[in-house]
């Protein structure tokens, strides 16, 4: 329906549209099923629209060794380990990196 931009109050049976038994599997005790259904429609979703932030200053297991090695090397300055970088944040910590090493 959000995809299609169509509001919960415009949805409607086919019964509704053009008198055919549809849907039939729902037309049983006065259409008592199409009601939970619409009920259902109308029910705000349970699930959020945006995911959870990550938490704020935890690197992902995955990455907590090399995340805690480029801290220690001064790397990086260990905030925000699962935010987006961009290309001068990362020359920036190469130019570290390489200066630290000896390679520059």
């Amino acid at each position: 329906m959000a995809e299609l931009g169509v509001p919960a109050e415009r949805v409607v049976r086919h019964y509704d549209a053009s008198r055919k038994n549809c849907p039939a599997t729902m037309a049983a005790n006065s259409w008592a099923k199409w009601s939970e259904f619409k009920a259902a429609v109308f029910k705000p979703a349970d699930v959020p629209i945006q995911p959870p932030a990550p938490p704020a200053n935890i690197p992902s297991e995955w990455a907590k060794t090399a995340w805690d090695w480029a801290k220690g090397a001064g790397i990086t300055d260990g905030t925000n380990p699962q935010g987006a970088i961009t290309r001068e944040q990362v020359a920036v910590m190469l130019h570290r990196f390489a200066t630290r090493a000896g390679l520059l």
